[in-house]
């Protein structure tokens, strides 16, 4: 992503400036090409800036960031990831009754849902702030991640 608004995209992607005003305006970051901001800095900044503005990518943050270094000087308390073995109810595909089966959920507080639509909520922060600010087309845009009711349909 941060490549995406930096312009080292794989296609070239055009000018910088736009992307450059919408950090400026959306996040209050003031990013000068070459400059330390722009580096380390600038990339801490960014990163506080947007888990301010987007949970679900906060919450995505606190539990990458545990895993890659197995250890965090600040840890939050509210935000934990479970590996959750449940009984199956109902056969589907090689699962029977008396099987288990492995949830992955991410808990923030008392909210708690399926490790996927975390990921797929954060996702869709970034596409909505790309279409809002005009960086991509409507058209560029990827099938829906979620279809609503699609377990009881047929």
């Amino acid at each position: 992503m941060l490549r995406l608004l930096h312009g080292t995209s794989p296609t070239g992607f055009g000018n910088r400036a736009p992307r450059y005003a919408v950090l400026a305006r959306r996040y209050r970051l003031n990013f000068t090409e070459g400059s330390k901001n722009a580096l380390r800095d600038g990339l801490e900044d960014f990163q506080e800036a947007v888990a301010k503005d987007c949970r679900f990518l906060y919450v995505c943050g606190e539990i990458a960031n545990g895993s890659k270094h197995m250890r965090k000087n600040k840890v939050d308390p509210e935000v934990t990831a479970l590996a959750e073995w449940l009984p199956v109810i109902q056969a589907a595909g090689h699962v029977k009754p008396g099987d288990f089966i492995l949830r992955l959920t991410i808990a923030d507080g008392d909210h708690r849902e399926d490790a996927c639509r975390w990921f797929i909520k954060a996702f869709g922060y970034w596409e909505e702030l790309f279409m809002t600010e005009k960086l991509v087309s409507i058209a560029s845009r990827l099938p829906d991640k979620h279809i609503a009711g699609a377990a009881s349909a047929g």
